[in-house]
């Protein structure tokens, strides 16, 4: 069996079958250079016309434009990042900071030792350990 034969008994769309399709696809490719001239003209005539119905939407989709939502929140998170910061610290937590610094952890054993008891009885969410 031949290609040409194969060909004619393969369906494509439109076409009917491939080896009509391949005929049409090299006849066109042919004749490609003699409206080549025509590139330019299609190219103005769809920015001309074309572009400035395509919605803004769809440009910052596309990438095309810098998408204006992000600028805000970008500047809203360099705001927030330079604004001024003040931590209202009591004198107790500033004995915790300075003991943690020291190495000293003892206000931590009693959280220690009921995360450690609870694991070990495998206890549901809703049960709580007293101690």
């Amino acid at each position: 069996m031949s290609l040409s034969a194969f060909l004619r008994r393969v369906p494509v769309p439109i076409f009917g079958n491939a080896n009509l399709a391949i005929q049409f696809t090299s006849k066109i490719v042919r004749k490609a250079p003699n409206y080549a001239g025509w590139l330019v003209p299609l190219g103005i005539g769809g920015t001309w016309f074309i572009w400035p119905a395509v919605s803004d939407e769809s440009k910052v989709f596309l990438g095309l434009l810098p998408d204006p939502e992000a600028e805000k929140l970008a500047a809203e998170a360099l705001e927030l990042a330079n604004a001024e910061k003040h931590i209202d610290l009591t004198e107790e937590d500033i004995e915790k900071h300075l003991r943690r610094l020291r190495g000293d952890y003892s206000d931590l054993h009693t959280q220690w030792e009921r995360s450690t008891v609870a694991s070990l009885m495998m206890l549901d969410d809703e049960e709580e350990v007293d101690e």
